[in-house]
């Protein structure tokens, strides 16, 4: 296929503070045209008559623009998002900034049928908040890659506000043991920094230490949609812009609502675990319905976290700031 003279097309790899410019190259012999579906392996892939190197795992987007071109109706547009993942040699950081790189805050795609969220992050970014994102988007990218993915749940200690008291985050396998995403906040965690996936820790890891005494691995920029509040939802832009605007609001809101730990199971059950100085709140937790299980701690570690988890993780209650 010609390259048309009056194409403006642009390709670049998205990651956490990152654009990164994509040169597109006229050349034969490409692996395939530019995807149809969300996530394609790494390869070298053609749109519009130019081949471009995607073989970095991450995120890519295009936008093209032609006022005249060769064949077909003018003007012609095109954009779109491409993750590129290898389940068999997984970058799990890289495709973890790609996923939260296309989802903003906010409750526009809520009502998105489930099959219908990767196909709609094709051609635009998605907005969410933190359960329809996580059941809906993440967990379904990561069992097409092959990565086991379970559905975690945080509920504040402290006194509720019945709007935010709660959190749902992602948990997935990867090298023997469970890392967390906490997508919504663009956010996962590791103990003395990242040089590696080995790095990061899971929710138990997380909770115990306490938030505020994690480094924080970013993942993406926190973006706000400013929507309209309709029936029964929330002002998300005029939440946001207060209780998220700055780093220092963001730790507060992490400190209060990281404090009694949940994850679901198969049978639809979300099993929870009280720590001793939040026993108080067994009421609340009970009270969100017959399928909220509340274990001893030690029937919750073993039931998620056996092995090293219970013997190598120390338990640090206080949290600095907290």
């Amino acid at each position: 296929m010609a390259v048309s003279s009056t194409l403006y097309q642009i390709v670049r790899y998205l990651s956490y503070k990152q654009a990164i410019p994509v040169a597109g190259l006229d050349q034969g012999n490409p692996d395939a045209g530019w995807g149809t579906t969300l996530i394609i392996a790494p390869g070298l892939y053609t749109v519009n008559g130019l081949t471009y190197d995607l073989r970095r795992q991450g995120l890519f987007a295009l936008m093209a623009y032609d006022a005249t071109p060769p064949s077909g109706p003018a003007p012609y547009m095109s954009a779109g998002y491409q993750l590129i993942a290898d389940p068999n040699n997984l970058d799990l950081l890289a495709v973890a900034r790609g996923i939260a790189e296309m989802v903003q805050y906010g409750y526009k795609d809520e009502g998105l049928a489930a099959a219908d969220w990767l196909a709609t992050a094709r051609t635009r970014k998605l907005a969410s908040r933190c359960g329809p994102l996580t059941e809906n988007f993440a967990k379904p990218i990561f069992a097409s890659l092959g990565v086991p993915h379970r559905i975690c749940r945080l509920v504040t200690g402290e006194t509720p506000t019945d709007f935010d008291d709660g959190h749902v985050l992602s948990e997935v396998f990867f090298n023997g043991r469970w890392r967390l995403f906490d997508f919504p906040n663009n956010l996962a965690y590791t103990a003395t920094g990242y040089t590696s996936t080995d790095d990061l820790l899971s929710l138990t890891e997380v909770v115990d230490r306490g938030v505020l005494n994690c480094v924080f691995v970013p993942l993406a920029e926190q973006e706000i949609r400013a929507e309209d509040p309709t029936s029964g939802m929330p002002p998300v832009g005029i939440y946001g812009g207060m209780m998220l605007k700055t780093e220092e609001d963001t730790r507060e809101w992490l400190r209060r609502v990281y404090q009694i730990p949940g994850i679901d199971t198969s049978d639809g059950k979300t099993h929870w675990y009280l720590p001793s100085a939040y026993s108080s709140r067994a009421s609340y937790i009970t009270g969100l319905g017959p399928n909220n299980i509340i274990e001893t701690e030690a029937a919750w570690r073993a039931l998620f976290y056996p092995g090293p988890y219970s013997t190598s993780t120390p338990v640090i209650r206080r949290q600095v700031g907290g």
